[in-house]
């Protein structure tokens, strides 16, 4: 039977798991001092003349179509001599001498926002131009349907399964009845992998609605205090908040038998027998949970790795059986398991 866990430190038998404290905030600007003008309005910058845009690229100090940033726009028209006022009425300009044209194009980046092509040449070393390198880099037969170049997914997105690895999940007679029996009585379906020969055993269930909305929360939050840059660690942080959570039971007769509670809260599950027992003024709790599965439960690399693939086998099988029990036959022993 599933069994709640203490994580508040409350209980001597359960191990505390101190808080883990989020990222702290970069410290904030300090006033400006007395010499500083804090109060001053900002220099108002007109937009280029066709006339001062095409003098510029005749200088060499713009490109034909470049986008100016603010900087970069100062720095253009101090070459030309714009004087600009805080109401933009007075942008009369007194043309700059030769002398200084020949200063300016010594002291001024030509170039300040290099192109795409050129940033490949520069990261990769090579003549081959944007598109040239992204066609070497998409996988083979990575079109849309329209035909607009985009990649094909690498994950399912409903799973989280490696779409490079063959489907493999066999969907039995048993995980049929199964499913239609947790639907049809509202509970949530689990499902029992032998592993090892039957030495260790590993239960997993499905998640409530709002326990799957808790995973996306932390790791958004995670998202925005830089923690996490990329999509890869994105959705790496979701599968692991998920297989902490998605994870009931392992078992291991004579060694072991870990009983995990059948749900994150009361908030987001209301139907589970137990729940996660944490402070209630700890606003991340997922975090806590994850560091305990990972230094009392999976505390190796190679367990942790095989509990955590075969999660993500079980939402593949979920997920397949979503698909089939739309089609007619799906409760009869004989219906079709193709995809």
């Amino acid at each position: 039977m599933p069994k709640p866990i203490d994580l508040s430190g409350k209980s001597a038998k359960s191990p505390s798991i101190p808080p883990v404290a989020p990222a702290a905030p970069s410290p904030a600007a300090a006033p400006p001092t007395k010499t500083e003008k804090a109060d001053a309005p900002p220099p108002v910058i007109r937009m280029l003349t066709d006339d001062e845009r095409r003098e510029l690229e005749k200088m060499g100090l713009l490109k034909p179509g470049e986008q100016l940033t603010a900087d970069r726009l100062r720095q253009v028209q101090d070459v030309l001599g714009v004087k600009n006022s805080a109401d933009g009425a007075d942008n009369a300009a007194a043309r700059p001498s030769a002398e200084e044209i020949e200063k300016a194009k010594k002291t001024v980046t030509p170039l300040a926002v290099k192109s795409l092509d050129d940033e490949v040449k520069e990261v990769f070393g090579s003549d081959a131009t944007a598109d040239e390198r992204l066609a070497e880099d998409a996988p083979a037969g990575g079109t849309d349907e329209h035909g607009g170049g985009a990649p094909k997914l690498t994950h399912c997105p409903y799973c989280y399964w490696d779409l490079s690895v063959p489907n493999v999940v066999e969907v039995t007679d048993d995980d049929r009845t199964t499913y239609i029996t947790a639907l049809v009585l509202g509970k949530l379906f689990t499902k029992t992998y032998m592993l090892f020969d039957g030495q260790l055993q590993v239960t997993f269930r499905c998640l409530a609605v709002g326990e799957l909305d808790a995973c996306f929360r932390q790791v958004y939050k995670e998202r925005v205090r830089e923690e996490i840059t990329s999509m890869v660690d994105y959705w790496e942080k979701v599968g692991r908040y998920r297989m902490c959570l998605q994870l009931q039971r392992l078992h291991s007769p004579g060694n072991f038998d870990h009983d995990m509670p059948d749900g994150l809260s009361l908030q987001t599950n209301p139907g589970a027998s137990a729940y996660w027992e944490v402070p209630a003024d700890d606003p991340e709790p997922l975090r806590r949970i994850e560091q305990y599965v990972s230094q009392n439960i999976l505390k190796s690399e190679s367990m942790f790795r095989i509990v955590n693939r075969l999660c993500s086998e079980f939402n593949r099988l979920v997920a397949r059986l979503e698909v089939l029990s739309q089609r007619p036959g799906f409760t009869k022993p004989t219906a079709s398991q193709s995809p």
